[in-house]
């Protein structure tokens, strides 16, 4: 899986999110965006992924009853 500073992931998936919605490396390693030596994302944090799936959810009912 690559690895991805919370800059170069934010560029990458064209959103603004905040490093609270992630679980990141304690230690420097190397973003594989810009190649320096950062904090990584390792993943989301499980209550961020429920609530977005659930908001695409309702965004989708609510798109096909129009």
């Amino acid at each position: 899986m690559a690895e991805f500073c919370l800059d170069c992931l934010n560029k990458y998936m064209g959103t603004e999110d905040d490093q609270k919605k992630f679980v990141i490396t304690r230690n420097a390693e190397l973003c594989e965006g810009c190649g320096q030596y950062k904090r990584v994302v390792i993943r989301y944090k499980m209550r961020y992924m429920i609530a977005d799936r659930w908001t695409e959810i309702v965004e989708n009912v609510r798109n096909r009853q129009k």
